[in-house]
């Protein structure tokens, strides 16, 4: 557990390798807890190493098919990807039956809805993330994007503005506005 700490301890510090290190130690003394492999896991997918950083969310998984972050880390990052997309929202789906007010899996599961062109489906789950986190710019850009989608211009602005305010770096957002203001010059 104290190599468990050291690695979260390290992961704060931006000492993405020493955290790295940390949590490879941590499982090896105690290979069936499940908490180093979610760690790792997502420290891996921190650095880019995203088949790694499955490898070892799986790995979450076999050891604990509870492990409610596990299960909506895995998802999300597919959805992010679009890639297995059913699979995650099986997966997301598993992890709200055991955390059903949990506002990041909400969001996670609006966002697998909207890449799986569920556009309707998706704003009903992110409108409901953005009311119990509404200080998480990115469940506000998914839901932008889903307004969007469904031509819902006004509320997809005030969704991306809300975003911007929440982080005023996101450059995504800062094109998603542009392409808005174009297409409400150009569209009588």
């Amino acid at each position: 557990e104290l190599y468990l700490l050291l690695g979260l301890v390290y992961r704060e510090a931006d000492a993405p390798l020493e955290a790295v290190r940390a949590f490879e130690r941590s499982m090896a003394l105690k290979d069936g807890a499940p908490q180093p492999h979610f760690y790792l896991g997502a420290q891996l997918e921190r650095l880019n190493m995203e088949e790694e950083a499955r490898r070892e969310l799986r790995r979450t998984i076999a050891l604990d098919p509870n492990h409610s972050d596990a299960l909506n880390y895995l998802g999300y990052m597919d959805a992010e990807d679009g890639i297995n997309l059913r699979e995650a929202k099986t997966l997301i789906e598993r992890a709200l039956v055991l955390d059903p007010d949990n506002g990041a899996y909400l969001d996670s599961l609006g966002w697998v809805s909207y890449r799986l062109g569920q556009v309707d489906e998706a704003i009903r789950h992110l409108e409901r993330a953005a009311s119990l986190v509404d200080d998480d710019a990115a469940t506000f850009d998914h839901l932008g994007q889903a307004y969007f989608t469904q031509g819902d211009f006004a509320r997809a602005e005030l969704a991306w503005r809300k975003a911007l305010e929440l982080d005023p770096y996101l450059e995504d957002i800062k094109r998603h506005l542009e392409r808005l203001m174009h297409r409400q010059v150009t569209v009588p």
